[in-house]
């Protein structure tokens, strides 16, 4: 803090615009669940990485609220920054298709018939074989060989799991038998 009161503001921000990218692309690299060092508000023994990479979001997230503050400006306060969980972009392509988001609230699943501007994944699939895969005419794994992912593997995954229609699962059906 000491060394940065030198700096001017427009060098700070250009130090911040050249290394945010890297810090992205650092984050998307790394595998989230693997164990890392101790993260000091978490305990004293290795704890998966994603935990880091909530300290590094939070402490930004935290410090550009209180640089906004002192500037007497707004904060980061829409949806997108404030969410409370993660996000889940949807794309039918093609004619007849369209784009969905699905966002976590505290309790449920909200779908919305627009794009998001920060989803943890994003799906693409053409639309014949989404409403193949939402009425069980494919099942998912046919269908991931279809999908474009970009994101959050494991939620792309768990859309693939979608059923639009009532059914129910081959293995109730043979215990109801």
């Amino acid at each position: 803090m000491t060394a940065a009161r030198r700096c001017s503001p427009r060098l700070l921000v250009d130090q911040l615009e050249a290394t945010g990218g890297q810090i992205v692309e650092f984050w998307q690299a790394v595998d989230l669940d693997a164990l890392g060092d101790p993260v000091t508000w978490v305990g004293p023994g290795p704890v998966p990485i994603w935990m880091d990479a909530a300290r590094d979001f939070s402490e930004y997230w935290t410090h550009h609220q209180q640089i906004c503050d002192a500037l007497g400006r707004t904060g980061l306060r829409d949806p997108e920054y404030l969410g409370v969980g993660s996000a889940l972009q949807v794309e039918a392509t093609g004619p007849g298709g369209g784009r969905w988001s699905c966002i976590r609230s505290p309790d449920r699943w909200v779908l919305q018939r627009r794009s998001h501007p920060r989803p943890a994944a994003r799906l693409r699939l053409d639309p014949d074989i989404a409403w193949r895969l939402c009425t069980r005419g494919v099942t998912p794994e046919t269908t991931a060989g279809h999908a474009h992912v970009d994101g959050d593997q494991r939620l792309a995954s768990a859309a693939l799991q979608t059923v639009s229609i009532i059914w129910t699962p081959p293995a109730a059906e043979a215990s109801t038998s």
